[in-house]
């Protein structure tokens, strides 16, 4: 897409937020000339026209585009504080699971095809990731099943101490364990 040149593009970006915004919220081109005053009296309803065709349409993209990314990151860290065992890592592998689903949402089959004629490995590395995403998440269940097998262990052990004593074994037993998390 060809960047804007117009009235409208060349305005600071905290006016063009403005416009974009009243727009988009419907208000007539005459109110919004009225609200923003002197440095939009040299627009005309032409340049509006054609900035909401274009320059106006972009915005909108961008503004969805963080949407997105905001809802996904919320979402990894609402999923990651809600789960205490849960820890970085798997909110990021979340977080780009859910990129990628978006990212695959937004294509067509036609898009697809022309991918893989221009490039056939395209197919090849988007499995790959797949496959590789799924098996960062297979680890992380593995690991977080060990980790609370360890700690039911050596609960189990410190209460046979608390009825009979700490022995050696025991020590031995829950360091072996500790170092292991």
């Amino acid at each position: 897409m060809k960047p804007s040149n117009g009235k409208i593009a060349r305005l600071p970006n905290a006016l063009r937020d403005r416009i974009n915004t009243m727009i988009r919220d419907c208000v007539p081109y005459n109110t919004i000339i009225e609200t923003l005053g002197k440095p939009v009296r040299h627009i005309n309803e032409r340049n509006f026209t054609n900035w909401k065709n274009h320059g106006h349409k972009h915005w909108l993209e961008q503004q969805e585009e963080i949407d997105r990314v905001h809802k996904a990151t919320n979402l990894a860290l609402a999923a990651a504080t809600s789960n205490k065992s849960m820890v970085v890592h798997q909110s990021t592998i979340h977080l780009v699971a859910t990129q990628l689903q978006e990212a695959l949402a937004k294509l067509n089959t036609q898009s697809i095809r022309d991918s893989l004629e221009d490039d056939p490995g395209n197919f090849a590395k988007l499995v790959n990731a797949i496959a590789r995403l799924s098996e960062g998440g297979l680890r992380f269940e593995r690991y977080h099943a060990e980790v609370e097998e360890r700690k039911a262990r050596i609960r189990a052990q410190l209460e046979d101490a608390q009825r009979g004593g700490l022995t050696k074994e025991h020590l031995t037993s829950i360091e072996k364990d500790l170092n292991l998390l």
